[in-house]
């Protein structure tokens, strides 16, 4: 079952004791916007919520400051006829609220929870948090609330009553849990719309602002895919949103996360190209939330897609990954961009082991390379190049001499360094003119 967690808001209210003691919420009669003829009559919300959703919550966690009305909730929920001790606790409650003490009232917040839980069904934990009105608040009030004992599962959350930022810290702490513990998911959010009433023929409806959660979870997913090749989120979003019409995409999408993990530059072509026609035949109508995202979704595959020449797009993904801090993929594929544009430059269609090294020797300049034939711009061709193939065989082989070894710091130093200069030297005209001056005998 899942968790219900509910803010309790502070009611306007003056100075006095009496002003206190009369605090209360506005009763409304609650309904579900699909039946609104089924109504529950209650001041709060998250008590319409349990007696809609019967059976669907299994705790509730209920969050306040010390100037909520946790003495207005605990009057409600002992009914018209309190026995004494309920009195003398209701009394002792309010005058926490009051005097802003309530956590000096260690005892009574116990009881009061015996009571919620009985009353409801279920049990409550109650929290209280302080004022969000200073930075160290804020944070004390986020803690608050991310140190709550809630347990994996689905985690609904009511953002009707409470303070009007509250919410927003409410949201955040779900977002901020469900980022660090993959076992919590976010259910529904709330909102008992009193404003909406005239519509439902007197009845409060409570909305469930489920959207809201959707666009947060396809937004994550298509970070995680743009900024990680993570396919794994957008796939369960697309086979959750539409059972097996979208089986064809998630597979696709799938793939292409797997060939970029690979660094399978040859097929990122055809398969970007596939996955960019696929996604965009999707009716944005029928899927809502994919179709905001979509641009972040496809910005890389989109750029790979559109790009004709196949060492052009190792040297793109060479940049992304780059872009993201995946510098040994961006080695390799800075590498292999590098040799197929000489392939391309020496007529070379299939590139065997012998061709492959022979080209490298080239590009490092292994042979009696007459220097003097560079024109000045590119007389550095050689040394970016053999540092660019020193930092590639590092990350290809685990077994490097010592001296041979890289460091992490000066490979992130140099490495968008190197990719820049291959951007900028690989596309230049006279690179053309290399077989003239360093011929290469066909590979046997």
């Amino acid at each position: 079952m899942e968790t219900l967690m509910l803010m309790l808001g502070v009611g306007a209210r003056g100075d006095g004791v009496q002003e206190v003691l009369d605090l209360k919420y506005r009763t409304a009669n609650y309904c579900l916007p699909e039946a609104p003829t089924r109504t529950v009559t209650t001041p709060f919300v998250g008590e319409a919520l349990l007696d809609l959703y019967p059976g669907r919550f299994g705790a509730v966690h209920l969050f306040g400051t010390r100037d909520s009305m946790w003495h207005t909730l605990y009057r409600h929920a002992a009914g018209r006829e309190m026995r004494q001790d309920q009195e003398e606790l209701f009394f002792r409650l309010a005058d926490g609220v009051e005097s802003r003490s309530l956590e000096e009232h260690t005892g009574d917040w116990r009881g009061m929870e015996a009571l919620l839980s009985e009353r409801f069904g279920l049990p409550v934990t109650a929290h209280l948090m302080p004022l969000p009105h200073t930075e160290d608040g804020i944070w004390t009030m986020l803690k608050t609330m991310a140190s709550a004992q809630i347990r994996d599962g689905v985690v609904s959350i009511d953002i009707t009553h409470g303070l009007r930022v509250h919410p927003v810290f409410l949201l955040v702490t779900l977002f901020y849990l469900r980022s660090l513990r993959p076992g919590l998911r976010v259910g529904s959010v709330f909102y008992g719309a009193l404003d909406l009433q005239g519509t439902f023929g007197g009845a409060a409806p409570v909305l469930d602002l489920k959207p809201i959660v959707a666009l947060m979870d396809w937004v994550e997913a298509a970070k995680a895919f743009d900024r990680y090749g993570d396919a794994g989120p957008v796939a369960a979003l697309l086979r959750q949103a539409d059972g097996d019409g979208l089986e064809k995409t998630a597979r696709r999408i799938e793939y292409l996360s797997r060939v970029l993990e690979l660094n399978l530059l040859g097929d990122l072509g055809l398969n970007t190209r596939k996955l960019v026609k696929e996604v965009g035949h999707v009716d944005d109508s029928r899927l809502v939330p994919l179709a905001l995202v979509r641009d972040r979704l496809l910005a890389f595959p989109r750029e790979i897609a559109g790009e004709p020449v196949e060492w052009m797009r190792f040297l793109k993904t060479a940049r992304y990954h780059m872009d993201h801090r995946r510098a040994g993929l961006a080695t390799l594929a800075a590498w292999e961009a590098l040799i197929r544009r000489l392939a391309d430059v020496y007529h070379i269609g299939e590139i065997p082991y012998e061709m492959h090294r022979r080209l490298g020797g080239i590009a490092r300049g292994d042979r009696d390379i007459r220097y003097t034939s560079y024109p000045d711009h590119l007389r550095a061709f050689n040394h970016r190049v053999r540092r660019l193939n020193h930092i590639r065989n590092a990350v290809a082989h685990a077994d490097q001499e010592t001296s041979r070894r890289i460091q992490p710091g000066p490979v992130y130093d140099q490495l968008p360094g190197l990719i820049a200069y291959l951007e900028t030297t690989l596309p230049d005209p006279w690179l053309e003119r290399m077989p003239v001056y360093y011929p290469v005998a066909p590979s046997s």
